[in-house]
């Protein structure tokens, strides 16, 4: 997470999300999945969870993942009974997409970019929009609508 470590690539841009969605009082969420992803290597009383609410991944989250997930594999070739991972990316996107209040998904993951823009390639076209924490809040969000919602950090 790099709102958290001041020597991580895109610490600067992250702090200045966090600053701008506190300002003007964005809700902003933080998926299980993603508290799971950083317990491996930190613990979550590290996490800034005074200014985040916890979404749990529910069983339409699983439903929408898989769908996302089919999209993720139809171009790629599988033994005949061969069991589907389904990656966290596309967890993490049904619950933004489920979510009617949020409006962007925020991450550094260039891989989790281009997994957005083959969903949307497939014809699928979720409620929120991918931001990329690797560009400067002004580019990103250059008019800032009042959105309420935003999906990680």
């Amino acid at each position: 997470m790099h709102l958290l470590d001041p020597n991580k690539e895109w610490h600067h841009h992250a702090h200045e999300y966090m600053k701008c969605f506190m300002d003007s009082d964005w809700t902003m969420y933080l998926s299980t999945i993603a508290i799971a992803e950083w317990c491996v290597k930190g613990q979550m009383h590290q996490l800034p969870l005074q200014n985040l609410q916890i979404l749990p991944f529910a069983v339409s989250h699983a439903e929408r993942a898989g769908a996302f997930t089919a999209v993720a594999l139809q171009n790629r070739p599988s033994e005949p009974n061969q069991r589907a991972l389904v990656k966290n990316d596309t967890k993490l996107f049904a619950q933004a997409d489920e979510k009617n209040d949020i409006t962007y998904y925020l991450s550094s993951d260039n891989k989790s970019e281009k997994l957005f823009q083959q969903i949307i390639r497939s014809g699928y076209q979720p409620r929120f929009r991918f931001a990329s924490l690797c560009l400067p809040i002004e580019q990103t969000l250059p008019v800032r609508p009042a959105i309420r919602g935003l999906f990680g950090i």
